[in-house]
């Protein structure tokens, strides 16, 4: 028999939503879903872990009532009622992993007829859940944990969930966003814009910065970055902001997900001078051409430039489209 990896899992994990076909009868607590909790704790998870990453919700969210001591799987009519509420349920929570449970569920999230279990336990599809998001994220179904159901005490389907919860102990480690840099060289109430002649963003005013290679610290890509576009050298940098920014329907391949550190500086040697990436520009603040920069700008440059210090979240739905931002400052 299959057995469970090993290793706990670290607190940085991605969001996950679970949907089964209806709440419990008793729920004392929006993650009060014994038999399924005890899943997920045997692959190394936490309540506080649970309560922090996951959401747990159904196709239905009450308890459809009872027949002959057995629970009744919601109709068709019940579910259809409910779809605008977990469409918007999918939307707001944006969902990095999603989990169906039960063949009722897998099916409606699937967007295909109900497929014996043995056909989608222990497996991951990447599809857009439930036709609710947009775009494609991870799916991996497990059974429905009611003590009802036989089909997980069968011998063969036992190595099904087993191999399903080992899927989700991986799938659920976030990946580490390449890290890149920004910055914002300020003079007075003036602002170093550049246009970027080429790759990534070309046509686009942008600020100087890039990517960070192996071996170097971000701040030592950040002065080697700016030498290299506009030709000075930083001698203070100061970190204003930590900006992760997610593309989820562009190619994994292509590698655009990223955590970008955002410096300010008014001290440097050397004067701006155009390079074969780069034309820089001074503006005023006031005048910064938002139109003609990437969609996120707007929403974070007005704020480190007024002194705050800023986290933020950007997700695009496609390559330059902004869907969603979160910002929270910080100390």
């Amino acid at each position: 028999m299959a057995k469970l990896e090993s290793n706990s899992l670290g607190t940085d994990m991605k969001r996950t939503i679970f949907v089964g076909q209806a709440m419990p009868r008793v729920k004392r607590n929006p993650h009060d879903w014994p038999t399924l909790n005890a899943w997920i704790y045997s692959i190394g998870i936490t309540q506080d872990q649970i309560r922090t990453n996951f959401l747990y919700t159904a196709l239905v969210n009450y308890f459809p009532g009872s027949k002959k001591g057995s629970h009744l799987v919601p109709s068709l009519e019940e579910i259809k009622k409910e779809r605008e509420r977990l469409k918007k349920l999918l939307v707001n929570f944006n969902p990095e992993l999603v989990v169906p449970i039960g063949k009722l569920s897998i099916s409606y999230c699937l967007n295909q007829g109900l497929l014996p279990l043995n056909q989608s336990i222990g497996k991951i599809f990447n599809v857009d859940p439930y036709q609710a998001l947009g775009f494609t994220v991870p799916v991996i179904p497990l059974p429905h944990p009611s003590g009802a159901s036989t089909w997980r005490h069968q011998p063969q389907n036992k190595k099904l969930l087993l191999q399903a919860l080992n899927l989700l102990k991986s799938a659920l480690k976030k990946k580490k966003l390449r890290q890149a840099t920004i910055c914002l060289l300020r003079k007075k109430d003036k602002v170093l814009l550049a246009m970027k002649k080429r790759g990534f963003g070309a046509g686009k005013w942008n600020r100087v910065g890039g990517k960070v290679k192996d071996g170097e610290t971000i701040k030592q890509a950040a002065i080697r970055e700016t030498q290299e576009e506009i030709g000075v050298t930083l001698q203070s940098l100061e970190k204003v902001a930590v900006l992760d920014f997610h593309f989820p329907n562009v190619p994994a391949k292509k590698d655009w997900d990223q955590q970008v550190i955002v410096f300010m500086t008014e001290k440097w040697k050397g004067n701006p001078t155009e390079s074969e990436e780069m034309a820089p520009r001074w503006f005023k603040i006031e005048d910064i051409p938002y139109d003609q920069m990437w969609s996120d700008d707007i929403h974070w440059m007005p704020k480190v430039l007024s002194g705050q210090k800023i986290k933020g979240r950007f997700i695009f739905s496609g390559e330059g489209e902004l869907r969603e931002h979160h910002i929270e400052n910080y100390e």
